[in-house]
């Protein structure tokens, strides 16, 4: 996709006690899963995504057992869902608003999606 203007998604979840990753796939495309950095705050990973509708999901890994954790368990407001996946929608371009350009993801145990 050369030339294709992508922009920063970064997905967090404040969990301390496990490792994550998270499952990104695109509508009527491909998909794949990202390791999340720990953070003093849990784990976040940065990617960089081109416009469109994306699904995604959360794995834990604690004591050797990985395990399917809910975009919608973590979420204190609506997240919408398609299945077990929850929805994001990249814009095709900025709103002129934001400042810096990154659109933040976030299942916080207690709050709501950004």
């Amino acid at each position: 996709m050369s030339g294709t203007k992508t922009l920063p998604v970064t997905f967090k979840v404040r969990h301390s006690t496990a490792e994550f990753f998270v499952l990104i796939a695109m509508r009527g495309g491909g998909s794949y899963l990202t390791v999340m950095e720990p953070t003093a705050e849990g784990s976040e990973v940065t990617v960089r995504l081109p416009p469109g509708v994306y699904r995604y999901r959360y794995y834990l890994v604690k004591r050797d057992t990985t395990v399917y954790f809910s975009p919608r368990d973590a979420a204190d407001g609506f997240v919408e869902m398609d299945g077990l996946d929850a929805v994001l929608r990249v814009p095709r371009r900025e709103p002129r608003w934001q400042v810096p350009s990154e659109i933040e993801v976030s299942q916080l145990m207690t709050s709501h999606l950004v």
